[in-house]
């Protein structure tokens, strides 16, 4: 027995396809304006570098804490791959940082 999944029309995804237009505006913007999207990229993907270990130390953070997952807590090997992961992430940031000063 084949299960039919309904699919939402345009009319009931209006924010997402609104999310679409206004992000195909800003591409043309920005191509209009002489942009360099190749700089853009590498500049985009440094602020990723520079962001992500702090969410990571909310992330093992947050998923330690029963009051917050309750019953789904990390294991002690989940906590120390987290750690291990975010002092990595943020060596690796440190390193970016001393390097384009």
């Amino acid at each position: 027995m084949a299960i039919r999944l309904s699919q939402p029309g345009p009319k009931l995804a209006g924010k997402f396809y609104a999310i679409i237009g206004v992000s195909i505006a800003v591409g043309l913007a920005f191509d209009f304006a002489d942009f360099n999207a190749v700089k853009m990229l590498f500049w985009s993907a440094i602020l990723n570098g520079l962001l992500a270990p702090p969410l990571v130390v909310m992330v093992v953070l947050l998923t330690s804490d029963k009051k917050v997952t309750e019953h789904c807590v990390n294991s002690v090997s989940m906590k120390v791959l987290g750690w291990v992961c975010a002092l990595i992430m943020s060596a690796a940031a440190i390193g970016l940082l001393w390097s384009i000063r």
